[in-house]
C-alpha cells in the first residue's frame, strides 16, 4: 500500500513537468542556447552534457570536464536543455502530499503506542516521526522535479531543394 502511494506521488509530480519537443533545421538553432547546459545526443546514441560555448556550421563545442569538445554537425540527434522556473507550485503540492502521508503514519503509530505501550514505545514514535518527515522530504523533491522544464530540440536535416534543369 505504502509503495503505490509513493509511486502515485511521483507521478502526479512529473506529470507537471513539461516537455517541450521541436524539429529544427540545423541553421534554425538559437543562438539563446549558448551558455547553457545541454546534453546532445548523437547518432550513435552516445550522450554528451556540458555547457554550450559555440554553435556554428560546422558543429556545436560543448565545455565538458574534460575540456573543451567539438561535436560535428552531422552526428548530432538531438539537444536537450533543462530549465529550473521560478514558479514552486510542485514543491508545495509534493511537500504537502508527502507530509499528509507522514502525517496519518504517525497518528497510526503513535494511537497503537499509545493503547498497547510496551517496551518499545519511544522507538517507535521516533521512527514514525522519522518516517514522516521523510516523505516530506520526498514529497519536496519529486515536486521540485516537476518545477523544471525540458526542451528536446531534434535537429532534422536541411530540406533538399529539387534542382531544375532545362
Amino acid at each position: 500500500m505504502k509503495n503505490a502511494v509513493l509511486a502515485a506521488i511521483f507521478l502526479a509530480q512529473l506529470a507537471l513537468a513539461k516537455d517541450i519537443q521541436l524539429k529544427l533545421v540545423w541553421r534554425d538553432l538559437p543562438h539563446s542556447l549558448e551558455g547553457q547546459k545541454v546534453q546532445i545526443t548523437q547518432n550513435d546514441q552516445t550522450v554528451s552534457s556540458g555547457v554550450l560555448i559555440g554553435l556554428d556550421s560546422v558543429g556545436l563545442t560543448l565545455n565538458t570536464r574534460p575540456g573543451a569538445v567539438t561535436i560535428p554537425r552531422a552526428s548530432i540527434l538531438t539537444i536537450q536543455t533543462h530549465k529550473k522556473l521560478v514558479r514552486i507550485r510542485g514543491r508545495l503540492l509534493g511537500t504537502a502530499i508527502g507530509c499528509g502521508i507522514g502525517v496519518a503514519i504517525l497518528a497510526t503509530v503513535l494511537t497503537f503506542t499509545h493503547n498497547e505501550g510496551g517496551v518499545n514505545t519511544n522507538t517507535l514514535n521516533g521512527a514514525a516521526a522519522g518516517l514522516a518527515a521523510g516523505f516530506g522530504a520526498l514529497g519536496y523533491l519529486a515536486g521540485n522535479q516537476s518545477d523544471r522544464d525540458r526542451t528536446i530540440i531534434q535537429v532534422v536535416p536541411e530540406p533538399t531543394v529539387p534542382s531544375t534543369k532545362n
